[in-house]
């Protein structure tokens, strides 16, 4: 939504390291009447995944962030672009 494309077209690789939410959320679903069976096959499904993606997303967000030109902007915003103010 209004974000530029470069940051739109790399967000997903950012946000793969978010499986801890989903785990919680299949938790919930041990408390549910008649649905504990499916709920310890759906929470070693997601387990399996989040375990896959928060290994890899590490690296898929730093390569995100460095394809959308963001590491390293913190640094150069402290910085200022080299001029002093009072000049």
């Amino acid at each position: 939504a209004g974000a530029p494309r470069v940051i739109s077209h790399n967000v997903g690789l950012v946000m793969l390291p978010q499986g801890g939410v989903a785990i919680g959320m299949a938790l919930l679903l041990t408390g549910v009447a008649g649905l504990e069976d499916l709920a310890l096959l759906i929470i070693n499904i997601i387990t399996a995944s989040t375990i896959l993606t928060e290994t890899l997303g590490a690296l898929g967000t730093r390569f995100g962030l460095a394809r959308a030109g963001e590491i390293g902007a913190a640094t150069k915003t402290l910085k200022g672009d080299g001029h002093d103010e009072g000049e």
